[in-house]
């Protein structure tokens, strides 16, 4: 490498390192301490890779030392000149970086086609794109969809025609690539990080947590089990924007399950709190809450009650719908769409969702919604 490729390297390291908890050092492969050191390794070198910019391993493999390989072809498949400098470009340093880091592909999140939408018509055939463009199931996402993030691909990745985009937003409108990461991708790094690594963890500043507190559960008992036994449970589906419908595995939601709570007069105050993260920017959140009765009689939820607290007929959950912009909170359509005059309350204020319409168990929650720092 040059001097001025490898300054560019150090450059990305420097910002990634005042942005986040984690810490970079300099070992030269003449110096005798990268032989000792216990610590992990990351080798920056170039070689005559397929159709990609640059190549690294997700994560800590589980081998001290890591190669994060960059091309030295150009798209013809010539090699690259030296005085072409420099002959990699600071956008793939810092994504090939954030690979090693853990991060993955944006556009492989379990949620992308609830954000955007690929056009494979439009895609060069092939098993590295195939691979690059695949959704990764069940894969651990830690902040909202980022269309500003480091690891998102460009708009025309993969593309046969670079005149059509490969890439857009749902809506249709063109997304524009990241030089640089962005708020989102360093709040990211710090909340993977922050548990594990020693050291003063900087502001997140990209994303903000939204939490909601069920205060109260009121309905009769159903199961004929004594006052004493353990009853109500809540079951939330609960994450960022409206555009998700519980249930469906495509969501970038988290499924909580509260401990199980009676008290007399089978009105219970277990205040129990879910929460996920939203983009400080586009604060809208929602929440899927089901409240069922455990029968007593096993660990087997199947046989357990749902307790009707829906204001809609043949719905088992209610849906609610968090504007972090208005302070206002609303309840879902049956469909799960929005409507201004399903509006419940303010963030902050106490609400409660009154008595279901059928079923043989009817009851009540109060709840409360709140948007605040990360914790």
């Amino acid at each position: 490498m040059t001097n001025e490729e490898k300054e560019r390297i150090r450059a990305a390291l420097n910002n990634i390192e005042a942005n986040t908890v984690i810490d970079f050092r300099e070992i030269s492969g003449r110096d005798e301490r990268a032989f000792r050191t216990p610590e992990h390794l990351l080798n920056f070198c170039f070689d005559e890779l397929d159709s990609a910019a640059g190549v690294s391993p997700l994560g800590f493999t589980g081998v001290r030392d890591q190669d994060i390989r960059f091309q030295v072809l150009d798209r013809f498949g010539n090699l690259r000149n030296r005085s072409t400098i420099p002959r990699i470009s600071s956008r793939a340093i810092y994504h090939e970086v954030f690979h090693a880091l853990g991060a993955i592909h944006e556009h492989q999140r379990p949620d992308r086609d609830l954000n955007i939408r690929v056009n494979f018509d439009n895609m060069v055939s092939g098993p590295i794109a195939r691979a690059a463009m695949e959704v990764i199931p069940g894969a651990s996402t830690i902040t909202p969809y980022d269309f500003g993030s480091i690891m998102h691909y460009s708009p025309t990745a993969f593309a046969r025609d670079e005149s059509t985009p490969t890439i857009t937003r749902r809506d249709g409108s063109a997304l524009s690539t990241a030089t640089r990461p962005s708020a989102v991708d360093y709040d990211g790094i710090n909340l993977l990080y922050r548990d594990i690594v020693d050291g003063e963890v900087p502001p997140i500043t990209a994303v903000r947590q939204m939490t909601l507190t069920i205060n109260e559960v009121e309905s009769p008992d159903e199961d004929g089990g004594a006052k004493t036994a353990i009853d109500f449970y809540a079951k939330v589906e609960i994450g960022s924007n409206w555009n998700w419908r519980p249930g469906d595995g495509a969501n970038d939601t988290q499924h909580k399950k509260s401990g199980t709570v009676e008290e007399d007069d089978n009105i219970i105050h277990p205040n129990w709190q879910f929460s996920t993260l939203l983009l400080a920017g586009q604060p809208l959140g929602k929440a899927s809450v089901i409240i069922r009765d455990d029968d007593g009689l096993s660990s087997n939820e199947r046989t357990d009650q749902t307790v009707d607290i829906a204001e809609y007929v043949n719905q088992g959950h209610v849906e609610i719908l968090v504007d972090g912009n208005s302070n206002r909170i609303y309840l879902a359509m049956p469909n799960g769409e929005f409507d201004a005059d399903e509006y419940l309350g303010d963030i902050g204020d106490p609400i409660q969702l009154t008595r279901g319409t059928e079923g043989e168990i009817r009851g009540s929650i109060t709840f409360t919604v709140d948007i605040h720092e990360v914790e």
